[in-house]
């Protein structure tokens, strides 16, 4: 939606293009935002199973594992948080710092330590991981059917 609101169209014969950026235009979120809340709450509780391999695999000391799913979850919830918070972003190259940008504080810490940008180790990391998991679930719970998080999505 954000690439065609802001494309530069060099070639339209036929109009498709621009009518394609008309309608990114006039994108309302209201007409998909029932589906948008279902697919947040369901994306998050999906991501639980790579919540517990990484947790198995921490315990187990499978370093390779480890750095798989700690990656895969600090990657894969910032989507996740964008549709929730209705963040449009026209490139994914500028999504999880529009994504820092829009939660603030604890997330933006905690992405950069799930990412390993600060030199955090690698048990770090994943601990970190693990929190932006919680701190996507605590975000999200608005989404559930009457506010309460299955419960493959509460805290041990």
């Amino acid at each position: 939606m954000p690439g065609w609101r802001k494309a530069r169209i060099l070639y339209d014969p036929h109009g498709i293009a621009g009518e394609l950026k008309r309608e990114a235009r006039a994108f309302d979120w209201d007409a998909v935002a029932k589906d948008c809340d279902a697919w947040v709450a369901e994306a998050t509780t999906g991501w639980a199973e790579e919540v517990h391999k990484l947790a198995g695999m921490l315990q187990r000391g499978a370093s390779l594992g480890v750095a798989v799913q700690r990656s895969v979850l600090a990657i894969r919830l910032a989507p996740i948080i964008a549709l929730h918070r209705r963040i449009l972003y026209g490139s994914e190259n500028a999504l999880w710092d529009a994504v820092s940008d829009e939660m603030g504080e604890p997330w933006a810490s905690t992405q950069r330590a799930a990412l390993g940008i600060d030199g955090q180790s690698l048990a770090e990391s994943s601990k970190a991981s693990l929190r932006l998991y919680v701190l996507a679930s605590d975000e999200i719970m608005p989404r559930f059917p009457n506010n309460s998080a299955p419960s493959s999505c509460t805290r041990a």
